[in-house]
């Protein structure tokens, strides 16, 4: 088996965008057969995700537990206080949508508290069409090709955002 080189790219999204997001991250690694396959540490950060992971999902613990919980092949999650730790399968890729301050709110309607700590299927708050987005992303190689594929289907949903409140324009300042 022949490995393809690791990516790792972060990309900013069109513009019409970047009131909702920050930024794409692309990652992906494989693994030969046989090698111990790394665990990663997070620490807390004050963000909110739409994670595709088109080829070998992650698994995820929380705190220092130990507990293993599967991820699904497109996940929604919130900020963390705690520190996670990631377990990556032997063809590990993530597409990685980073939300700005309080779109993830206006997108979906959910309120930011819901998912602090945790991750849902993201087919539970986007329906079935975000299966059909996961399905264009394993069938496709190019990172460019990606970052369409996402941005068509994001660009659905800012159609129906709602308008952005005052405390939202605080969460950006406090990040910047």
């Amino acid at each position: 088996m022949s490995l393809a080189p690791p990516v790792f790219q972060y990309l900013l999204p069109h513009p019409a965008l970047r009131e909702y997001v920050r930024l794409f991250q692309l990652v992906g690694c494989q693994f030969l057969a046989g090698m111990a396959l790394p665990v990663k540490a997070y620490w807390p950060r004050p963000e909110q995700c739409l994670s595709f992971f088109p080829r070998d999902p992650e698994r995820i613990a929380y705190g220092l537990d130990g507990s293993l919980l599967a991820s699904p092949q497109v996940r929604l999650y919130g900020q963390h206080v705690v520190a996670t730790t990631r377990h990556v399968g032997r063809d590990f890729m993530v597409f990685q949508v980073v939300f700005q301050p309080g779109a993830l709110h206006r997108l979906t309607g959910l309120p930011a508290d819901a998912l602090t700590n945790t991750f849902v299927d993201a087919e539970a708050v986007f329906s079935s069409e975000i299966g059909q987005v996961s399905e264009r992303l394993r069938n496709t190689e190019q990172p460019l090709e990606m970052v369409a594929v996402v941005e068509h289907f994001l660009a659905g949903l800012v159609g129906r955002a709602a308008p952005a409140r005052p405390l939202d324009r605080v969460g950006a300042l406090l990040l910047h």
